[in-house]
């Protein structure tokens, strides 16, 4: 085989061998990181619908006090993992209504049982693509929800029962990128 001959196949070789290579190397640009609002879990509560949430700390445990419509039940429920609630009890009120709570310890007040709560339908949209918003999840006769910025978390009851969600924001790329940087540069 001759010398040219012999050349011109060891670069058609290098050439089909490297072509997966140069191939992988223009992928495409992976999209924005989006942010969302997450379920983290629910938990199953019987009796008449929830009307009101009050979240308290004991030790190193976060619990929600869950009153319902009638006042005659009260639920406790553990949310310090919050993807791992526990339903701590069903405390009997006898037609009370919640003050406060201190972790395990509650205030209480008598007076009439309430009529049934009102409800509402909850929905987590997305809008990161503007011009076509998506509707993620619908939460259907909510009776209460509660906003806790001290958790970062989201109560919400329904015939289901108590939903915990988190609000998560979608890491900056250029700000990781100054936080790689300054670890880099200074340490």
């Amino acid at each position: 085989m001759p010398i040219s001959r012999l050349f011109s196949f060891a670069l058609l070789l290098l050439a089909v061998t490297n072509f997966p290579l140069a191939a992988r190397s223009k992928k495409a640009t992976p999209p924005p990181p989006q942010d969302q609002i997450e379920i983290l879990a629910n938990v199953p509560v019987s009796g008449d619908p929830i009307t009101r949430f009050t979240v308290t700390q004991h030790y190193n445990r976060d619990y929600v006090y869950a009153e319902h419509a009638s006042q005659k039940t009260l639920t406790l429920i553990d949310i310090t993992d919050p993807r791992d609630p526990r339903l701590v009890a069903d405390l009997d009120m006898a037609s009370a209504s919640l003050l406060t709570a201190a972790g395990d310890a509650a205030l209480v007040s008598s007076n009439a049982p309430a009529t049934r709560a009102p409800v509402q339908t909850i929905s987590i949209m997305n809008f990161s693509d503007r011009a076509h918003p998506q509707t993620v999840r619908q939460f259907a006769n909510v009776s209460t929800i509660k906003l806790d910025e001290k958790l970062g978390l989201i109560l919400l009851a329904d015939e289901k029962g108590v939903w915990i969600l988190k609000r998560k924001l979608a890491e900056d790329p250029a700000e990781e990128e100054r936080y790689a940087q300054y670890i880099l540069h200074n340490n």
